[in-house]
């Protein structure tokens, strides 16, 4: 691609630009869309980020348009159409675009018969009411492995568009790589308070370690831990060395492309069987069992049949069974899973 004296100045400009990320500013890309659309030599460049919704439909993480374009109009076309789109609405998939498409410049109409597009939803709700319609549409899906970061591209009327092509393929890498930065600092806080949140809810200890066997984040009993048992902490690098250690240790590679290796690590303290004595304990004081109440009772969370407990303990089926109704009714259940669910849940 052959570039005059002065574009290939733009485009060493732009590239400076996306290189350079100023923390608690906005995004450097909005403001270099109509100097990158005057280097596309093109009428109108958009950039849209589609996003997957739990309920249905897409919706709009990122918007820029330029050009010859209402372009309040186009994002209000855009954000009714992606209420109810499918996640493949326009030849590709926005939640995990083909890998043929991705990182690749192409037409978008290429893809398509010409009477595909004027019978397509998107024809008819977005790219006619904008004036869109007569456009070539040449793309590029910037994309971080199978996720879409941002679909990049121009509305191009008349000839031209495969220059426009080689145009986009100019600035692509830069931009992909600005969106993955970006897009890691716009997660990262929201990520380590979910992380937190869910290091909360599990019992045994647990901690998020960093390459060079920094902590980065734990929970209340990992942090109990970290006071009180140097040894622990000597399981945890050994652990993530992949050696032996004295106590049984989960070890989850927490891995994310351009991202430092962390790991999850838990620490299984206890045994299940050490598990289950604690609860049983714990509701055999609540319901003031006998000693021989609990014992059944280990039985029945154990997942023993009566006979089998009988035989455990030297009784009677039928005492065993009398102590299990016994059970049920001072723990105010009707079923031996209820039961298992209330001692082992509280």
């Amino acid at each position: 691609m052959r570039l005059e004296t002065g574009e290939r100045r733009i485009l060493r400009d732009v590239t400076a630009s996306l290189g350079t990320i100023r923390i608690g500013e906005p995004s450097a890309i909005g403001e270099l869309m109509p100097t990158m659309q005057r280097l596309m030599r093109t009428e109108v460049l958009v950039m849209t980020s589609p996003m997957e919704k739990l309920e249905g439909g897409l919706t709009i993480s990122r918007y820029h348009a330029t050009g010859d374009v209402d372009d309040k109009l186009l994002f209000e076309r855009f954000s009714e159409f992606f209420e109810t789109a499918p996640p493949r609405y326009a030849w590709y998939d926005a939640t995990r675009p083909e890998p043929e498409q991705r990182n690749v410049a192409l037409d978008a109409l290429d893809l398509m018969r010409p009477e595909e597009l004027q019978e397509s939803k998107i024809y008819k709700d977005v790219l006619r009411p904008t004036g869109l319609h007569r456009s070539r549409q040449p793309r590029i899906l910037l994309c971080e492995g199978a996720s879409l970061l941002a679909w990049f591209g121009a509305f191009h009327v008349g000839q031209g568009a495969r220059e426009v092509l080689g145009r986009l393929k100019l600035v692509a890498p830069q931009l992909a790589r600005r969106l993955r930065v970006e897009r890691q600092l716009e997660r990262a806080p929201r990520t380590f308070a979910a992380l937190g949140a869910c290091l909360a809810q599990l019992g045994s200890p647990a901690f998020v370690v960093g390459a060079n066997g920094a902590v980065i984040e734990t929970n209340a009993a990992g942090r109990a831990v970290l006071d009180s048992s140097p040894a622990t902490r000597r399981d945890i690098g050994e652990a993530i060395r992949g050696r032996p250690t004295r106590v049984p240790v989960q070890v989850t590679r927490l891995a994310e492309s351009g991202a430092n290796a962390m790991w999850l690590v838990v620490v299984h303290e206890h045994s299940i069987e050490d598990r289950i004595a604690a609860a049983v304990a714990d509701a055999g004081d609540r319901w003031e069992l006998t000693r021989r109440q609990r014992a059944v009772l280990a039985g029945v969370v154990r997942g023993l049949a009566n006979v089998t407990i009988a035989a455990e303990l030297k009784v009677s089926v039928r005492a065993v069974e009398q102590h299990v109704t016994h059970i049920l009714d001072r723990a105010g259940v009707d079923s031996r899973a209820a039961l298992v669910a209330k001692v082992l849940l509280g």
